[in-house]
């Protein structure tokens, strides 16, 4: 029995979706130098950088020390995580330390911030001591910046409405 001749299947050639771009995070940085002015020393500029793109923020002239680096350092952090101002801050100076090395009480900060975010490295807010305290950079023991926030004004001074009601 012969076999009938076989046709060559047409192949029809469809155009492939377009994966989609992804997304490279963007990573904040300082960037500094020192510059001679003669008779008064060396004047410092800061500027924030992204070390994934081209990006370099305006210069922020200062004496280190929370003054122009810290500028810098939340311009760099606006180009790479737009609204970090609104993350939720750590409000005890020994939670710094402790809430990053407990699973849970991470897990509890780090909730609240937007999907993805952890994984790219978004900032840990933390409440200053005092004014002008410098931003903590990333180093071995924590992989991103620890961004010091003004804390919210207390309401001590004030006395409640009703309060002369009382006596």
């Amino acid at each position: 029995m012969a076999h009938p001749a076989r046709t060559p299947r047409r192949r029809v050639l469809r155009p492939r979706p377009r994966a989609e771009p992804t997304r490279t995070p963007h990573t904040p940085t300082l960037l500094s130098r020192s510059r001679p002015t003669g008779r008064r020393g060396d004047e410092q500029e800061f500027r924030g950088g992204c070390l994934t793109c081209d990006w370099e923020g305006p210069v922020h002239r200062g004496d280190g020390y929370g003054d122009g680096d810290n500028e810098a350092v939340e311009d760099a952090h606006d180009h790479a995580f737009p609204g970090w101002r609104t993350l939720p801050p750590i409000t005890r100076v020994e939670d710094r330390w402790e809430i990053p090395r407990s699973r849970g009480r991470w897990a509890q900060l780090t909730s609240r911030y937007p999907v993805g975010w952890v994984n790219q490295g978004a900032p840990i807010l933390a409440w200053s001591r005092y004014r002008r305290e410098v931003h903590a950079p990333p180093h071995r023991g924590r992989p991103r910046y620890e961004l010091r926030v003004d804390r919210p004004p207390s309401n001590q001074g004030e006395r409640p409405i009703d309060q002369g009601a009382l006596f």
